[in-house]
């Protein structure tokens, strides 16, 4: 990637970093938000048995429950902080999206595909506003991101397959090294699937 490649995606992450803290907390909390503020503020095993979150999987709300339980420990934090603080892991997650696009759309379609994939990110209207809410669409979608990614890389790395029969001889390839993006895939795919379904 050239210089001003990477300046463009260095703006566009700035960008949707602005774009997505502007007016962070100008709608109130609505239920859905709410709840999973509730939820995540429990204790860390009982999270997963909250009988709320009977549809839906418990990795969000443990990552939430990271995110926000140093804060809420300290008895000076009040509900509007709270909220504010639990939106900004979907901020975040929002932010990440666009570097994650830009990642899995060039190596499927090259630099200037990639780069306007991730301007469309930067600017796209439903993802900006599900990145305002403490919700786990976004973070969702960053694994996806990620996994998708990652499979990306296992058919190229199945591809050159060949390659690796020489590089033996030369060195020796391990395991891990041989299936990282196989293994990458199938974190990142478990963590989308445990986060939201």
């Amino acid at each position: 990637m050239r210089r001003s490649e990477r300046l463009v995606l260095l703006v566009l992450l700035l960008a949707a970093l602005a774009l997505r803290l502007y007016q962070l907390t100008r709608q109130d909390i609505w239920w859905d938000e709410a709840r999973n503020i509730d939820v995540a503020l429990r204790p860390f095993l009982q999270v997963a048995t909250a009988p709320e979150l009977d549809i839906h999987p418990p990795v969000y709300f443990w990552l939430l429950h990271l995110w926000t339980r140093p804060a809420a420990l300290t008895r000076e934090i009040d509900a509007a902080q709270i909220a504010f603080l639990s939106r900004w892991l979907s901020v975040a997650a929002g932010v990440l999206g666009v570097p994650l696009l830009f990642q899995l759309t060039r190596a499927v379609g090259g630099n200037t595909a990639a780069l306007a994939a991730a301007t469309l990110g930067t600017f796209a209207p439903f993802w900006l506003a599900e990145s305002q809410e403490a919700r786990m669409y976004t973070v969702g979608f960053a694994l996806l991101l990620a996994a998708a990614t990652a499979f990306v890389r296992v058919i190229a790395t199945e591809s050159d397959a060949a390659t690796d029969a020489v590089d033996r001889k030369n060195r020796r390839v391990t395991w891990l090294h041989r299936y990282r993006y196989h293994v990458i895939f199938v974190i990142f795919s478990a963590l989308a699937l445990l986060t939201h379904y």
